[in-house]
C-alpha cells in the first residue's frame, strides 16, 4: 500500500517549539532521635536511738486561776468551691471531603451532524457494498424508535435481504430466509449496534452484552447492500451518527459513513468515491452531534482476563525465550518490543512482580543473543555474512567485526540499523526506568547491567549522527554511504533516517541520559532530534497537525502513516514526561488529529495521519500503543481507542497484548 503524499499546504504553518530539559534533584534527608537515662534515689537513713525521759520534778504550788481566754473569733465560713469550668464544647465534626468534581465532559468524539430519518419516505442510498466473507455492520445511533418492538432496518438490498434491530433483538434475511436473535441487548440505551455475519452464524452486541445464534440460512456474501433505513417500500425512523461496513475477510473492502448537513454523506474506504445520497430529508432532519454513544467493553476487562489469555496462548514457554538466532527473523525488534512494554505496563498497573520477572527474563535473553555474543560463542560467523548496505561505518569498513547490537535481514543481506537497535532498547530502557523510578532493589543490579549494555549499543551508531550534514536539520541519524570508507559527513548520504527511526532510538537515549553515567551527550542528541521533528511538524489553524514520514533533502516527502507514527507519538509523550518538551501543545495537536481526522467513525483509523486511506487490519492495533497515551491531554482519545480495539484488538497475536495492557492501565487511572 502506497503512503499518501501531502498535497494541501493551505492554512498550514510550521511549528517550531523552544524546549529545554529540566534536571530534578531529589534530596533525601534522614532524621534521628536522642535518648536519656536516670538512677534510683539514695535509700532512707537509719532512725536515731531512743533516749528515755528523766524522773519528773515534784509538782509546784498551783498558780491562781488565769483570766479566761477570750472567745476566739469564729472560723470564717469557707469559701465555696468555685463552680467547675464547664466541659469544653466538643470539636465540631469535620466537614466531609467534598465529592470530587466529575471529570469534565470531553465533548463528542464525532464532529458533524446526525441524520434523522422520519420513517415517511426518508432513506439513504449507498454505492453497492458486498462482503467477501465474514463481515460486521457497526452503527452509532443518535435516536432510537421509541417503540421497543419496532424494527429499524440498517441496510438492505434490492431483493429484500436486510439487517435490522429493535430495542433488544437483531434480525437478518438471506435469500428470503429470516434469522432472528433476541438477547440481553439495550440498543435504545447504549445507542451502539454491532451485527456480525458469518456463514451459518449471526452475532450481535450492544457494546456491553453479546449473543449469537447458529443457523445455516446465514450467508455472509449473499447480499449486496444498497439502502439505509429502507426495506423496499417501507421506511424506518431514527437518528444515525455513523455506520461502518467492515469486511473481516478483506480490509480493503471496508467502508465508513458519516454525515454532514452541508456535505451529505461522507464516505471513506472502498467505494468512497462513488455516489452516496440521502433522500426525503427536510431541513429539520439534521441535528448537531452533542453526545457520545456508549463505548463498547474491551476484549480484556481485568488483570485476570489478561493473565488467562496469556496462559492459554503461551502455556509452555513465554514468548521469544526459545528464539536462539537473535534478531535474524526480526522477532526481537518487532515482537520483543511489544512484549517488553506489555509486561512493564502490567507491572505499573497492578504492582505484580511476576510481570517484571517476565520482562527481566526477556531482556536478559535478548542481550544474550546480540551479534557480538553469538560470535563469542561461535554461533555466528560475520566474516561469511558481513553487514551490507547499512550499518555504522566501522562495521562496514571492518568485515568480520560484529556489532554490539542486533542485525536484521534485508534483501538477502544483513544490516544493522538505528531502527532495529532502537526498537529493542526503547522497550528495555522503559523497564529500566520503571525499576529505577520505583526503587525496586531486587532488580537494580539488572537495570544497571542493561544501562551499560544499552549505552554501548547506542554509541555504536554515533558515526551515523550529524548536526552539520544539512543546515536545515538540527540533528539526525543519516543513511550511511556504503560506497566509501569515509567517516564524518562525507561518509553519510544526504537523506536523514525517517522520523520514526530516529525517535525510537532517541526514546532509549532519553532514559539513558536520565539514569546513566554519561556526559549528557545522549540527552543533547535527543533534544536535537526533537528540534528536527518540531521544525517539520506542520500546525494548522484549527489545531490539527500533520507531518511527513521522512525529511528528504530534495524537498519531497510522503505523509507519515498511522502505524509507524506510533513511534513518533511515543517519543513525544516521553519527551514531555521527562521535561524535554515544555508544552502540551504538540501533544494536543496530535490528539486532535487522531480524533478529528485519523479516526474513521465508528470503527477504524485511516492510513495516513492526513486522514487518507484506511489502515490494514494489523495496523489498526497501533491505536493501542503510544497513540492511546495521548488521553493524558485529551480524554476523547480513550474512547477512540476503545472503539477501534473493539474490532481489531482481540488477543490473537502479540501486539494486542500491549494494547490490552494499556487499556487496563488507563481504565485504572480513571477509577
Amino acid at each position: 500500500m502506497n503512503r499518501q503524499q501531502d498535497q494541501n499546504s493551505d492554512g498550514i504553518i510550521p511549528l517550531k517549539a523552544l524546549f529545554g530539559a529540566a534536571l530534578l534533584t531529589f534530596t533525601l534527608s534522614a532524621c534521628g532521635g536522642s535518648s536519656g537515662g536516670g538512677s534510683n534515689p539514695d535509700p532512707d537513713p537509719e532512725p536515731p536511738p531512743v533516749i528515755p525521759d528523766p524522773d519528773p520534778e515534784p509538782d509546784p504550788d498551783p498558780e491562781p486561776d488565769p483570766e479566761p481566754e477570750p472567745e476566739p473569733d469564729p472560723e470564717p465560713e469557707p469559701e465555696p468551691d468555685p463552680e467547675p469550668e464547664p466541659d469544653p464544647e466538643p470539636d465540631p465534626e469535620p466537614e466531609p471531603d467534598p465529592e470530587p468534581d466529575p471529570a469534565p465532559d470531553p465533548g463528542p468524539v464525532l464532529q458533524g451532524d446526525a441524520v434523522y430519518f422520519s420513517g415517511q419516505g426518508a432513506y439513504g442510498e449507498i454505492a453497492d457494498w458486498r462482503a467477501d466473507g465474514e463481515f460486521r455492520v457497526v452503527a452509532w445511533l443518535d435516536r432510537v424508535n421509541a417503540e421497543p418492538s419496532a424494527k429499524t432496518v440498517l441496510v438492505s438490498d434490492d431483493d429484500g435481504d436486510y439487517l435490522s434491530f429493535s430495542h433488544d433483538s437483531v434480525e437478518g434475511r438471506w435469500n428470503g430466509n429470516t434469522v432472528s436473535l433476541t438477547g440481553p441487548f439495550e440498543f435504545n440505551r447504549t445507542r451502539y449496534v454491532e451485527i456480525t455475519v458469518d456463514d451459518g452464524k449471526l452475532s450481535a452486541s450492544d457494546g456491553e452484552s453479546q449473543a449469537s445464534v447458529s443457523d445455516g440460512a446465514v450467508d455472509a456474501d449473499a447480499a449486496t447492500y444498497r439502502w439505509l433505513y429502507r426495506l423496499q417500500d417501507s421506511y424506518s425512523s431514527g437518528g444515525l451518527q455513523a455506520l461502518a461496513l467492515v469486511d473481516l475477510d478483506n480490509a480493503d473492502n471496508t467502508r465508513t459513513l458519516i454525515f454532514d448537513q452541508d456535505r451529505g454523506v461522507i464516505a471513506s474506504g472502498n467505494g468512497a468515491e462513488s455516489t452516496h445520497l440521502l433522500h426525503g430529508l427536510g431541513s429539520g432532519d439534521w441535528h448537531p452531534i452533542d453526545t457520545n454513544v456508549s463505548p463498547p467493553l474491551p476484549h480484556v476487562a481485568s488483570q485476570a482476563d489478561w493473565d488467562a489469555e496469556f496462559a492459554r496462548s503461551y502455556s509452555g514457554q513465554r514468548p521469544l525465550i526459545g528464539t536462539t538466532n537473535g534478531n535474524d527473523e526480526k522477532k526481537f525488534a518487532w515482537q520483543g518490543h511489544y512484549w517488553m512494554r506489555a509486561y512493564v505496563r502490567m507491572a505499573e498497573t497492578y504492582g505484580d512482580s511476576k510481570y517484571l520477572d517476565y520482562a527481566v527474563e526477556l531482556a536478559d535473553h535478548m542481550f544474550n543473543y546480540t551479534d557480538e555474543k553469538r560470535v563469542e560463542r561461535g554461533e555466528l560467523n560475520i566474516h561469511n555474512e558481513p553487514y551490507q548496505g547499512l550499518a555504522p561505518k566501522l562495521y562496514l569498513n571492518t568485515p568480520g567485526l560484529p556489532v554490539p547490537g542486533w542485525r536484521r535481514p534485508y534483501n538477502g543481506a544483513w544490516r544493522n540499523e538505528a531502527l532495529t537497535d532502537g526498537m529493542i532498547l526503547n522497550a528495555i530502557m522503559r523497564l529500566v526506568d520503571h525499576i529505577k523510578s520505583e526503587n525496586l532493589s531486587q532488580y537494580m543490579e539488572r537495570a544497571d547491567y542493561y544501562i551499560e549494555r544499552a549505552e554501548r549499543i547506542v554509541r555504536a551508531h554515533d558515526s551515523s549522527y550529524s548536526t552539520t550534514k544539512n543546515g536545515a536539520i538540527q540533528g539526525s541519524y543519516f543513511y550511511v554511504n556504503y560506497k566509501n570508507e569515509d567517516y564524518g559527513d562525507g561518509g553519510l548520504f544526504s537523506n536523514p533516517l525517517p522520523f520514526n527511526h530516529n525517535m525510537t532510538l532517541a526514546t532509549a537515549m532519553i532514559f539513558l541520559d536520565k539514569w546513566g553515567q554519561g556526559n549528557g551527550d545522549l540527552g543533547q542528541k535527543a533534544r536535537e532530534i526533537l528540534g528536527f521533528y518540531m521544525d517539520n511538524l506542520r500546525m494548522e489553524a484549527n489545531n490539527l497537525c500533520n507531518w511527513d514520514y521522512q525529511f528528504l533533502a530534495n524537498g519531497g516527502g510522503k505523509m507519515e502513516d498511522f502505524n509507524h507514527a506510533h513511534l513518533d507519538v511515543g517519543f513525544m509523550v516521553v519527551a514531555r514526561q521527562e521535561g524535554l518538551l515544555e508544552s502540551d501543545e504538540p501533544l494536543q495537536c496530535m490528539a486532535n488529529t487522531l480524533v478529528q481526522r485519523v479516526f474513521r467513525a465508528p470503527a477504524m483509523a485511516s492510513f495516513g495521519v492526513d486522514g487518507s486511506g484506511i489502515s490494514s487490519t494489523w495496523d489498526q492495533v497501533a491505536i493501542g500503543y503510544d497513540w492511546i497515551d495521548l488521553q493524558e491531554v485529551d480524554p476523547r482519545v480513550g474512547q477512540v481507542a476503545e472503539h477501534i480495539l473493539r474490532h481489531y484488538g482481540d488477543l490473537s497475536w502479540y501486539r494486542p497484548y500491549l494494547a490490552a495492557a494499556n487499556t487496563l492501565y488507563w481504565r485504572s487511572r480513571s477509577q
